[in-house]
């Protein structure tokens, strides 16, 4: 629960400044706060869909602060939101179309899209998002998040070693899902 409060509170403190907050993080730092977002909706989910794991008075307790703290914490469509919200901040998918187009990234980019902390923070939102319609089953929604996204040596996947292996992994299974292999077999390759 305070997890949530707290990437809630910075995302919000981040997207509803009046301009660009002044924060220089490394690539690594801004992957792994998205990482770790994602990954915590999902452990969150999984622990709520087991109730019967936890037995005894201790799980009964827990069952009851659960019911107590029901709230949007941890929910998919707050979860689904924040993500959007910051993807849209940063403008990434106009400026990824602009730049797949011919075009200038430039020209279509506010002060927001145009400041490396909210552009790189929305750029690893997107490959978050799409891990959240995976798990949700949707494997063509999440194929069409990550469209404009290039696989070329010069994306800024590559610039962090995690989010190079995510980013394959889960476009390649989602490839195989559905069934389009020989997409798959590239992506692997």
């Amino acid at each position: 629960y305070h997890s949530y409060q707290n990437y809630n509170e910075l995302f919000l403190w981040m997207v509803q400044s009046p301009e660009p907050v002044p924060l220089a993080l490394p690539n690594r730092w801004l992957w792994d706060i998205i990482d770790e977002f994602v990954y915590q909706f999902q452990s969150f989910c999984q622990y709520k869909a087991n109730p019967g794991k936890r037995g005894g008075p201790t799980g009964e307790a827990e069952m009851e602060e659960l019911r107590r703290l029901e709230t949007d914490t941890w929910n998919l469509y707050p979860v689904l939101n924040i993500l959007y919200t910051i993807i849209a901040t940063g403008q990434v998918e106009e400026q990824l179309k602009a730049v797949a187009e011919g075009g200038s990234a430039e020209d279509v980019a506010d002060e927001f899209g145009s400041n490396p902390l909210y552009f790189r923070l929305g750029y690893f939102a997107i490959i978050g998002l799409m891990r959240i319609h995976i798990l949700l089953g949707d494997f063509r929604q999440a194929l069409k998040t990550v469209q404009h996204i290039k696989f070329e040596p010069q994306g800024l996947y590559n610039t962090v070693p995690s989010c190079l292996v995510t980013l394959h992994y889960y476009v390649g299974f989602c490839h195989m899902m559905c069934r389009r292999y020989g997409e798959a077999v590239r992506i692997f390759i």
